[in-house]
């Protein structure tokens, strides 16, 4: 590298003494500036950004599934547009299988909508040397230079981040409220109001959406940290583009979430210079190249496209997750599956009446069980019959609601009944002691009550009666029951009692 010294830096040197210190000192001021010079030759190279690549719109699928669509922009060292690019400078794989490109179109600017969110600094230290106001006039421009069917959005960050504009079409209401916007608050809240912009920007319904954001300072206390705000950014896909200027600003972190969300970061040294920022940004968005690649069939689910850019000897790469939807099932199967639904509930429904009809009618078929409590009658005009003890009770005698009703005018109306208890039964002498009621032949005063057993023989009147008892436990009778039988012997009969 050759230095070049001005006039004046050559008269200093001729004017040198031929001493040792003197000599020394010259040299030592040559060694400087030389240094000097190195290094401002050097700060271009360093500021460079670097030939770029990057997706601007999501990857589209033909309806067969054969052919794709990539856009993508690309810039030079210089930050600008690359034009005039053809064929041979891309290459583009699925998968990583190579596919054909057909086609490489300059995408017009009609062609290609962005959706921009605005993200300003509203600190006081923006209000200096017209700072603000030459950030607020650079955007409004920015606003200008949109398209119809561009979207915009703004947020100021300062003590807090707020959305002042949700995303509109309408240019004039974006300038009307950046107008309305001043740098007064104390604090700069820079990763909150970059993480509230990057969350406004997934609510682009159309377009490339990006966020511009302009500051000149650092963050001072955000309650998120950087990594949120990338985390969010590349999550959604979202590129941060940050434009810094000013003696303040954090130009590293800047420059770090634009490289890790896909963005860009241009610095100004002056505030006059942030329209052409602006400019340039808007300009990579814009300017791109759509792609028509031939692919093999490629089917449901989640694939990855790369296109390699070759340019000038130098080689940039992008890459772009893409899903493929399930295909929508045809009218004719849904119409299928629905008759096959409405044919099983249906079916199901003629099912679960059939067998409930069935129960029931096995249920009429079925003879109820019998009362285990019955007499039968085996001596008087009534003999075969045989009367269960349906309710509680049974009555013997000739009145007409008797269950056993006899024709014996010797009979009292209710002469006779018989009284079901818990685990056996009892015989109650109804009579007036007129007609004699016998138990196993033994006769019961009037009005008097004895326990039966299964087996024991009734009479009164003309009418025998066995009463039967086809429980499976019947009681003991007690000291105090007492059960009258018939003493038979060679003398006359006795009246005997047992316990």
């Amino acid at each position: 590298m050759s230095i070049r010294l001005h006039a004046s830096q050559k008269r200093v040197f001729t004017g040198c003494t031929p001493s040792p210190i003197r000599r020394y000192s010259c040299a030592l001021q040559a060694l400087c500036a030389g240094l000097a010079l190195m290094t401002c030759a050097a700060l271009p190279l360093k500021a460079s950004a670097g030939t770029r690549l990057d997706f601007t719109q999501n990857v589209s699928v033909s309806s067969d599934h054969e052919h794709i669509r990539a856009v993508v922009s690309a810039t030079g060292d210089d930050g600008q547009p690359i034009r005039g690019l053809t064929l041979k400078h891309f290459a583009v794989s699925v998968d990583g299988e190579p596919g054909r490109t057909t086609r490489v179109l300059p995408v017009a600017a009609n062609d290609q909508p962005v959706a921009i969110v605005l993200a300003i600094d509203i600190s006081k230290s923006m209000a200096g040397s017209n700072a603000f106001a030459a950030a607020r006039s650079a955007a409004a421009r920015l606003v200008d230079e949109l398209g119809s069917a561009d979207l915009v959005a703004i947020v100021t960050f300062g003590t807090s981040a707020t959305r002042i504009l949700d995303f509109t079409l309408d240019k004039a209401k974006a300038r009307k409220a950046l107008e309305q916007l001043n740098a007064t608050d104390n604090q700069t809240l820079l990763y909150e109001g970059l993480l509230q912009s990057a969350q406004q920007a997934t609510l682009a319904t159309t377009g490339k959406a990006v966020v511009i954001a302009v500051t000149d300072g650092k963050d001072e206390g955000s309650n998120v940290t950087l990594e949120d705000v990338v985390g969010k950014a590349k999550s959604s896909g979202v590129a941060v583009y940050t434009l810094g200027f000013g003696q303040e600003e954090d130009s590293k972190t800047l420059a770090r979430i634009s490289e890790l969300t896909g963005g860009q970061y241009r610095h100004a040294v002056k505030p006059q210079e942030l329209p052409d920022l602006y400019q340039s940004i808007l300009d990579v968005l814009k300017n791109a190249y759509a792609l028509t690649v031939d692919v093999k069939r490629v089917h449901s689910g989640i694939h990855n496209v790369s296109v390699t850019l070759s340019y000038r000897e130098k080689k940039v790469s992008a890459a772009q997750e893409f899903r493929i939807p399930l295909p929508p099932l045809p009218r004719w199967l849904w119409f299928t599956a629905g008759s096959v639904v409405v044919l099983l509930v249906l079916l199901t429904v003629a099912g679960w009446i059939f067998t409930r009809r069935t129960r029931a009618k096995k249920r009429m078929h079925v003879a109820p069980a019998l009362p285990p409590i019955w007499v039968d009658v085996v001596e008087g005009s009534q003999r075969g019959r045989r009367v269960r003890l349906l309710g509680r009770r049974l009555r013997i005698g000739g009145a007409a609601d008797c269950e056993l009703r006899s024709d014996d005018a010797r009979l009292a109306p209710y002469q006779a009944e018989i009284i079901s208890e818990p685990g056996g039964a009892a015989l109650q002498n109804g009579g007036d002691g007129n007609t004699p009621m016998l138990l196993n032949g033994n006769s019961l005063r009037p009005n008097q009550s004895v326990r039966l057993r299964s087996g024991d023989r009734i009479k009164t009147g003309s009418m025998v009666v066995v009463f039967m008892d086809q429980r499976r436990t019947q009681p003991t009778p007690t000291k105090s029951e007492e059960r009258p039988y018939a003493v038979k012997g060679p003398g006359p009969q006795r009246s005997a009692t047992t316990k």
